[in-house]
């Protein structure tokens, strides 16, 4: 005799689903269409849940990551053509989306509020529709394509649209920086919509359309990347990225609560102690971005090296997600320090607060 322990998972993929338990037995439904009988007589018993909320599913509540197509990116992509103003949408850390039960409920203190202006509804339109983002990737995209109906198409805090209803796309990505398999983010992509406060020039270009569900041309989709608002997603590993400039560096650290920053030369002996002290740290800790930035020569007119007023390498600098200074030291980090750097892992973390005393 058998025991039996069934899972019925709602995923994109379903590995399997009970779909009869009775006296004869039961039918499993596995994925690409097989079914296995098990007759009754070699079970124990059945022991059937729902794993619906393990599943990889878009539903949930979203805390923004990243916004992809900042002013920079686009006007980057746009070769300076366009005018990107004040009501252009920015990165906020504290910016949430929640998806559930057909549902979009926005936590909003950026400018993308102008566009999910209050709780609006959602139904699956398409799974696997296809569009072009911006020049910022130049890459197709696969994204669940949503209808969703609340939200204001004209992106303005000071002009709301007559329809209401517009087209945007989810994707679930898997994040290669967490510190265990099967941890996602999603990258939502606003492409319905027709801006009357930013960009101008997208209207006098005639570079919006009538036909839903793209308004919005290729090289204009707004998009930005979110993580799940729980414990098992804020956990990220602190991976070493080299970054050479200011723009670079600001989508590292737009990217976690705090980063540290380490700004050496390779020329500097005390640079390269220092770095190698870094990183056999940084790789023991969670939940803090490291950029780390190397000046050619004794050229200290790096705009990363300008802006932080950098004399002297190594430096080390630890700063929030707006890029603000909290902490600083010159030279080889010393135990202390290295402490300090775990106070602001843990710290953000454990709530995305500062350490007690800041």
């Amino acid at each position: 005799m058998k025991k039996i322990i069934l899972s019925c998972v709602a995923m994109m993929a379903a590995f399997f689903c009970v779909s009869n338990v009775s006296a004869q037995g039961v039918k499993i439904h596995k994925a690409g269409g097989e079914v296995i009988d098990i007759p009754a007589a070699e079970l124990d018993f059945i022991e059937a849940y729902d794993a619906t909320e393990a599943s990889n599913s878009f539903e949930g509540t979203w805390k923004m990551k990243k916004l992809i197509t900042d002013q920079v990116s686009m006007s980057d992509a746009w070769g300076g053509m366009v005018t990107f103003g004040d009501a252009f949408p920015t990165f906020e850390a504290e910016d949430e989306l929640t998806f559930k039960d057909g549902k979009i409920i926005p936590n909003l203190k950026s400018n993308l509020k102008n566009f999910f202006i209050g709780e609006a509804t959602y139904e699956v339109v398409d799974e696997a529709y296809v569009i072009h983002p911006t020049a910022v990737t130049g890459a197709a995209v696969t994204v669940t394509e949503l209808k969703v109906k609340g939200v204001n198409r004209n992106f303005d805090a000071n002009s709301k649209s007559e329809d209401d209803e517009a087209y945007i796309g989810v994707r679930l990505v898997e994040d290669e920086d967490a510190d265990e398999a099967g941890i996602y983010y999603l990258e939502v992509y606003l492409f319905d919509y027709k801006a009357t406060s930013f960009a101008p020039e997208w209207s006098e270009f005639g570079m919006y359309s009538d036909e839903k569900p793209q308004a919005a041309y290729s090289d204009m989709p707004i998009y930005f990347s979110m993580t799940k608002n729980d414990a098992a997603t804020a956990k990220r590993r602190a991976s070493p990225i080299s970054v050479s400039g200011w723009e670079t560096l600001n989508g590292v650290i737009q990217s976690n609560v705090y980063s540290v920053v380490f700004i050496g030369a390779s020329w500097s002996g005390p640079s390269n102690i220092a770095k190698a002290t870094l990183d056999s740290y940084m790789e023991g800790l969670n939940n803090i971005g490291y950029a780390i930035v190397l000046l050619t020569g004794s050229d200290f007119s790096n705009d990363v090296a300008n802006h932080y007023t950098i004399r002297d390498v190594p430096t080390t600098l630890i700063v929030d997600n707006s890029g603000s200074v909290k902490e600083r030291t010159v030279g080889i980090p010393t135990s202390d320090f290295l402490n300090v750097i775990s106070n602001y892992a843990w710290s953000a973390g454990a709530a995305g607060v500062s350490p007690e005393g800041e």
